[in-house]
């Protein structure tokens, strides 16, 4: 599980769900993040406008095994370190098509709608690695 502190010092576990690098900054040393849901079972979470859905299909995606959402009503950032890379699933990544479609969404979004208090949610190196096994 993913260790989410939200802006009120409350831990807060959105569970294992994959996430897509955003955006990352060296100079800030943050990394923010899109988390992806499966759509499976959860067809109606599509009509909500704070999500967008990516299919797995056209162009066939191997970084996704089936058809997801995007949770655009969430600012996640994280700590850049070293270690951070030993959370990736794979080396694969979202195709540039279906990744701009997303940051379009996305930034929209963002700037259009005020992002819940608490869902801004910043998680340290020591937060992700004291629940990710992985992370040394």
């Amino acid at each position: 599980m993913l260790p989410l502190n939200n802006s009120d010092s409350n831990t807060k576990l959105l569970g294992t769900h994959p996430y897509i690098v955003f955006e990352m900054d060296e100079i800030s040393g943050m990394v923010e993040l899109i988390q992806l849901s499966s759509l499976d079972g959860k067809e109606y979470e599509a009509l909500n406008k704070h999500n967008k859905v990516i299919y797995k299909e056209l162009p066939d995606e191997t970084v996704i095994d089936k058809d997801s959402i995007a949770r655009l009503n969430y600012k996640i950032t994280v700590d850049l370190f070293a270690g951070l890379v030993q959370c990736r699933r794979q080396k694969e990544k979202l195709s540039d098509q279906k990744f701009n479609i997303l940051k379009d969404a996305y930034i929209s979004y963002q700037l259009d709608n005020a992002i819940e208090d608490s869902n801004i949610i910043y998680v340290s190196e020591q937060q992700l690695k004291e629940f990710n096994h992985r992370i040394k």
